[in-house]
């Protein structure tokens, strides 16, 4: 079989192994580990309203008890969704 049919049809692979991601600790998720990095204004902004689109689409509908397994309450969880994104 000559060469040029068998790299036409030769199939390439390539593998990426998973980013590693440090293992988050637990805490409050009104509280999120971003806030302390020092980050640019605009940036710690743009953190923010990704972080409370995220907590209010997951949490924003969960019980009392779920959300204390998350550090939380719903009153504090409200509050905090309420707040603009320039506000920590």
């Amino acid at each position: 079989m000559p060469m040029s049919r068998i790299s036409h049809s030769a199939q390439i692979v390539i593998f990426r192994p998973a980013r590693h991601r440090p293992a988050r600790r637990a805490g409050n998720v009104t509280r999120p580990d971003f806030e302390a990095q020092g980050h640019a204004a605009l940036r710690l902004w743009w953190l923010r309203l990704r972080w409370r689109g995220r907590l209010r689409a997951e949490l924003g509908r969960e019980p009392a008890e779920v959300l204390a397994d998350f550090g939380t309450t719903a009153a504090a969880l409200r509050s905090y969704l309420a707040r603009p994104f320039w506000r920590a």
